[in-house]
């Protein structure tokens, strides 16, 4: 959108140096300065930094472009066409590479943010998982010992039954009690 509304900016000020009839111009000429104002103010927000090389551009075209406008407005067109062709058009190609460069770094911020974001919940992943195989083979191992210790007991049991049915168990043995 920054892209279109500049390139609106830069065709209403060529249509203002083509124009012949003044009200056209002058209607033009509000146009003109109605979408500048607007596109200042979109890029003080979204530019902060007046030092920034966009920001230090874009100041140089709204200089150069009120300079076209004058000398328009003072009827020079032929002066404002060839201050359009040297100043004004390079340095609005200087804006949109600016633009561009912007969006590239941008770019790859985000991508570099959602990579840290993504290496974070791999790890999150990891250890969650991780933590879930430690619970089960913890559950796994208490549900061997508590099995073991019944299943010995019940076969010391078992044994000792046998034992006294087969006539050779000692009856006065006791069974320990282990609760």
């Amino acid at each position: 959108e920054l892209i279109h509304d500049a390139a609106v900016m830069q065709g209403i000020l060529q249509q203002i140096n083509r124009e012949q009839d003044l009200e056209k111009i002058e209607s033009l000429a509000t146009s003109y300065e109605q979408t500048t104002a607007s596109l200042d103010k979109r890029i003080q927000k979204d530019f902060p930094d007046e030092h920034t090389p966009f920001r230090q551009v874009w100041s140089k075209l709204k200089s150069v472009n009120q300079s076209v406008m004058d000398l328009i407005l003072k009827g020079q067109q032929a002066m404002a066409l060839q201050q359009i062709a040297s100043e004004s058009n390079p340095l609005f190609e200087r804006l949109l590479n600016e633009i561009d460069s912007f969006r590239r770094e941008s770019t790859r911020v985000q991508a570099a943010s959602l990579a840290r974001t993504m290496e974070g919940v791999r790890n999150t992943l990891i250890l969650f998982v991780s933590v879930i195989v430690l619970v089960y083979v913890g559950i796994l191992l208490f549900g061997l010992y508590i099995s073991r210790s019944i299943t010995s007991k019940i076969g010391r049991t078992g044994e000792m039954l046998q034992l006294i049915a087969q006539g050779q168990g000692d009856l006065t043995k006791r069974l320990l009690v282990e609760s």
